[in-house]
């Protein structure tokens, strides 16, 4: 991106709001679908989005676990932590048939982000199935069809998961 004279939103912010005020937060899936354009100005579509690619982030995180998790870096990150591997680049603008070749940049993520959602790529609906009719008319609130998805809670080392299974 610097190449080129591109800038993204999290170099645009950390310009304007200095490097302690401003909170970076990534995103990244392994497979599953996005919402963007095919180009800038596209209208936006549901695409699908393969498995990450071997040796990516994208890769290792569904590798280390599978689950949906956040990570939160702290200033001194681990050897694992500091790899650069691909990440794979999806934003308002997404090309799936550049899979293969330009959709991935190099990147240490702790260097990149402050905090980074990853998610396996299922749907909501697979992680959790909750009744759509309103509670109050039933006395009880409703309860999750499947064990733990209403509880958050905190993962271990410097991961939160943010969904359990």
């Amino acid at each position: 991106m610097a190449e080129s004279g591109e800038v993204n939103v999290g170099q645009l912010a950390r310009e304007r709001y200095g490097e302690s005020d401003a909170v970076l937060v990534g995103f990244g899936t392994h497979q599953g679908t996005v919402i963007a354009g095919r180009e800038w100005g596209a209208p936006w579509e549901e695409m699908r989005v393969p498995p990450g690619r071997p040796g990516s982030w994208e890769d290792a995180l569904h590798r280390a676990g599978g689950d949906d998790r956040m990570l939160i870096f702290d200033k001194s990150p681990s050897a694992e932590m500091s790899a650069w591997r691909g990440h794979r680049a999806i934003g308002v603008v997404y090309r799936p048939q550049y899979e293969q070749y330009g959709n991935y940049v190099p990147t240490v993520l702790p260097r990149r982000y402050d905090a980074f959602l990853f998610s396996t790529g299922r749907p909501p609906s697979a992680r959790c199935s909750r009744p759509r009719r309103s509670w109050r008319s039933r006395r009880k609130p409703p309860r999750p069809t499947r064990p733990g998805c209403s509880r958050r809670r905190p993962g271990r080392g410097r991961a939160v998961q943010f969904f359990r299974h």
